[in-house]
Formats: C-alpha cells, structure tokens, sequence
C-alpha cells in the first residue's frame, strides 16, 4: 500500500468532473461488451465531456 502512495494521485477539483468520470467509465464499456469501437467510444466521451465542460466544438 505504501508503494503505491508514492505515485498516487488526488483526483480533478472541477464541477465537471463526475459527468466526466462518468463518460469515460461508460465509454470503456461500451468497448469492453463490443458495443462500440475505441474510436466511436471517444468521439461520444469527448462530446459528454465538453458539454459538462461548456465548450462548444
């Protein structure tokens, strides 16, 4: 346990980020069942996350 605080790391601060975590949970999924391809699933992914992020592309 104690090695692996050495290279642990704090979760984002932002308002954005469990619709985020969310999308990307959801995205690797949708891969692992064969329900998308990695590509599909990170164009859907990005969409979600800008929108939780405001940023219109």
């Amino acid at each position: 346990f104690t090695d692996a605080l050495r290279s642990a790391r704090v979760r984002p601060i932002h308002a954005a980020y469990p619709q985020i975590s969310q999308a990307l949970g959801e995205a690797a999924v949708s891969v692992l069942l064969g329900r998308d391809s990695p590509a599909d699933a990170v164009h859907r992914c990005a969409e979600k996350a800008d929108a939780a992020l405001l940023i219109p592309r």
